[in-house]
């Protein structure tokens, strides 16, 4: 799988909650306390790409806006999600973590936030907007 080439781990799975409003659940066992670029993986085949793009969102809290927060993008991919459970699909989350830190004269680089769109370009998942 490409994800992994790039050192993405499978982290978590979604699931159908009927309990749940929404009715996915997002599990997280790994990473679940990082901030991460993270992948939805369907058969294989990553559908998403998405980033935790504030300094202090963690995977943890970004799975969770998507169980509850009614941005456009959460209910986008909420939707897509719950679709391909419904028809007996797997849907995995995988994650990466950078380890290395970018300065430039005094500045400091933001390595999810800057590796986000190159991800998304090279692997050029169906469900981001291009």
């Amino acid at each position: 799988m490409k994800l992994q080439n790039y050192g993405f781990i499978r982290c978590g799975e979604c699931t159908l909650d009927k309990k749940l409003k929404q009715g996915v659940r997002f599990k997280i066992w790994k990473l679940k306390n990082r901030r991460v670029i993270y992948a939805f993986v369907v058969d294989g085949k990553p559908k998403y790409i998405g980033a935790c793009e504030a300094i202090n969102t963690t995977l943890a809290n970004r799975m969770g806006n998507y169980r509850s927060n009614p941005e456009r993008t959460n209910k986008k991919v909420r939707s897509r999600v719950k679709e391909c459970l419904k028809n007996g699909q797997a849907v995995e989350i995988f994650a990466w973590q950078c380890d290395c830190q970018f300065k430039y004269r005094g500045l400091s680089c933001d390595d999810v936030m800057g590796f986000e769109g190159p991800f998304i370009r090279k692997l050029n998942p169906e469900w981001n907007d291009r």
